[in-house]
């Protein structure tokens, strides 16, 4: 689809959905970004649910069940592929609670302690 963005956009996410469509969405939105030269200027990211699938043909007619295999810790692991795909900004929405969020925190803070060790790296190399 075609994307204006000639508003000041900071970031797109994609919202409340199932979490298996996330990495899908991402894609999607990083070919659009990419078409318009933004792709390195609007950050991208996810807040999925944690709801069960609903039955074809479905969607929003009925308040669906948490789904309970959405573990932090299966949250997390999507959390990762979606950040390979670029998302910088990962969350959650209906159904995701702290213990998720801790997941996704202890793995910003993983990537913090990964950025600071390959900098450190780096700066020892540089002056040796």
């Amino acid at each position: 689809g075609h994307l204006d963005l000639d508003y000041r956009i900071e970031a797109i996410l994609v919202n409340c959905c199932d979490i298996r469509v996330v990495a899908l969405a991402l894609e999607e939105l990083r070919v659009a970004l990419a078409a318009t030269n933004k792709q390195h200027v609007i950050r991208t990211g996810a807040y999925p649910n944690a709801f069960s699938v609903p039955p074809p043909g479905a969607a929003n007619h009925t308040l669906r069940h948490f789904d309970s295999n959405i573990t932090p810790d299966r949250l997390k692991t999507r959390a990762v592929e979606w950040m390979a795909l670029g998302a910088d900004i990962v969350g959650g929405c209906c159904g995701v609670g702290p213990e998720h969020i801790e997941a996704l925190a202890k793995l910003r803070h993983n990537d913090d302690c990964n950025d600071d060790a390959r900098a450190e790296k780096k700066e020892l190399s540089s002056s040796a």
